[in-house]
């Protein structure tokens, strides 16, 4: 086919396409098989969706045999994919110039295939077809594999298999099974107001079954059931089930494929939100947060066609002003205010570690100025003070932490190392007998490990 028979619409699908190599090369080099089911899943929804089927099969067909030789060459480089955190070197250079070579054959190869591919007609195939048929793939994937397997694959046998497995940003080992059952377990405890924003963390300390400390219940859905308890799960049901009705909507409508690709994107970002933490990711939240704006407003709308849907409600103008700045300000001002408070306390320890014990102390004072609330400024700013040999700062920086955050086990076992060492010996038991009660097993792995105490896990 000659270059100039090729349609635009051809070549910026091939485009897509594009975007296609580094993704896939990354979730296998990662060994991340949640997210190579999460990018199946969400290509499964784009295809579905597309206007033309066939055409968006072969921009991915083009995308994944770009990514064939870096992770052929990633496979056979020694050690590439076994050490984490070393220092590039020919091997890595290799992984780069065999995925270069597989970007520039679909530079070449991609818009003719693509624009082939739009010759290709099946009658009759349908989205419920297509998403059927992935469904069916993955039913039979895990009879095949075994279902006690994958869910082993989920599973801990102990903390520090669950550490190893969230650092390798792998399903194996992982302890996710083991967070989800507690999360339940929370729900269970309270069901109709939860146990409170940000609190599973503490609960995990208390009831967990693995020594390892978690911020996260590594599922978004059950930990909002967990720490908001029905209200919270609901919400977050209605939200998504709104933005897939009028995503399918769109897509159905001439020109969908925009639509498509969107729901996609939302598809993919479900399956990490539904099994880890990544909606604490910016990178990844914010992609499905802006796939669904498009979906809902009039953004995929050709220019001149704007016309108001028999569904939407007449709200003026100004109302609809009014209620999206008492929602967005406090929200804008909630992230600016995490955002200073986590960028003093990464400044505080990347302080420490140098040994510039001044400016770790003045880092973790901002911090607990931005967030006054949070015990984390206090429980630096005490590590700090002791370093430094100011015992009597460290006390009372401990006695903030306590005071802010009683439920956590952290301020106690810290306190009662410190009182240990002032002499204080019946304040030193009594605080490590607290902390014992609020993380019975994790102290035990604290003892042989004590830079798990400051550790933020997650």
């Amino acid at each position: 086919m000659a270059p100039g028979s090729i349609p635009p619409e051809a070549t910026e699908v091939y485009q897509e396409g594009l975007r296609i190599p580094p993704v896939l090369l990354t979730a296998f080099m990662t060994s991340s098989r949640g997210a190579l089911i999460a990018a199946a899943i969400g290509a499964t929804i784009a295809i579905a969706a597309a206007g033309s089927r066939p055409r968006a099969v072969a921009a991915l067909a083009v995308g994944v045999a770009a990514a064939l030789p870096g992770m052929i060459v990633a496979s056979v480089a020694s050690g590439i994919l076994d050490t984490a955190g070393g220092s590039p070197g020919r091997p890595e250079a290799a992984v780069c110039l065999a995925l270069a070579v597989g970007v520039l054959f679909a530079v070449v190869a991609g818009p003719a295939l693509v624009a082939r591919a739009a010759a290709i007609r099946i009658s009759g195939l349908r989205m419920r077809h297509v998403i059927a048929a992935a469904l069916a793939a993955l039913v039979a994937l895990v009879l095949i594999v075994g279902p006690g397997r994958i869910a082993g694959d989920f599973a801990a046998t102990s903390g520090r298999e669950a550490t190893a497995g969230q650092a390798q940003l792998s399903v194996a080992g992982s302890g996710r099974a083991q967070f989800w059952s507690t999360a339940v377990d929370a729900f269970a405890d309270e069901p109709l107001r939860g146990i409170g924003t940000g609190s599973y963390g503490l609960y995990w300390n208390r009831h967990g079954s693995l020594e390892t400390p978690v911020q996260n219940a590594h599922s978004e859905p059950l930990e909002l059931l967990a720490e908001l308890g029905i209200a919270g799960l609901a919400a977050f049901v209605v939200f998504f089930a709104a933005v897939g009705t009028a995503g399918i909507r769109r897509a159905r409508q001439p020109g969908g494929a925009g639509a498509g690709a969107a729901l996609g994107v939302i598809a993919t970002g479900l399956v990490g939100i539904a099994i880890d933490w990544t909606w604490n990711i910016p990178s990844v939240a914010v992609c499905v947060l802006i796939a669904a704006a498009v979906l809902t407003t009039r953004a995929l709308e050709p220019a001149g066609s704007v016309s108001r849907a028999a569904w939407s409600p007449a709200v003026p103008s100004p109302a609809v002003a009014i209620v999206a700045a008492a929602i967005a300000i406090p929200a804008v001002w909630a992230g600016g205010v995490l955002a200073v408070a986590g960028d003093r306390l990464d400044a505080s320890v990347d302080a420490f570690a140098a040994g510039h014990l001044d400016a770790a102390a003045t880092a973790a004072r901002s911090a607990a100025a931005a967030e006054p609330w949070s015990a984390e400024p206090w429980l630096r700013l005490a590590t700090v003070e002791q370093a430094a040999g100011n015992l009597e700062a460290a006390r009372m920086d401990l006695r903030k932490a306590i005071e802010l955050t009683p439920a956590d086990f952290r301020p106690w076992l810290l306190a009662s190392a410190l009182e240990g060492n002032l002499g204080n010996d019946r304040v030193a038991s009594a605080y490590g007998l607290r902390a014992g009660l609020l993380a019975p097993l994790i102290i035990q792995r604290a003892a042989l490990d004590p830079d798990l105490v400051l550790g933020s896990g997650s």
